[in-house]
């Protein structure tokens, strides 16, 4: 199951913004995936890294990363 939990807003994407890319729409490229099967709980992943650039001006990543907790079910 996706752990992403919210609209197709574009408050998700992860991929097409650094940088703008004219050949491709940004997308959801990036997920957390889990199984669903009451072992653990995974909150809703948030981007990290958006903007980030190196010292010399370059994107750090063409992705977004991921950020999120895991918590294992007792």
């Amino acid at each position: 199951q996706d752990a992403w939990v919210g609209d197709d807003d574009g408050r998700g994407n992860t991929w097409g913004y650094q940088p703008p890319s004219k050949e491709f729409l940004p997308g959801r490229l990036d997920k957390v995936l889990y199984l669903p099967n009451g072992v653990c709980e995974v909150d809703r992943p948030e981007r990290v890294g958006v903007g980030v650039k190196t010292a010399l001006g370059q994107w750090a990543s063409d992705h977004f990363g991921l950020l999120t907790s895991v918590r294992l079910l007792p």
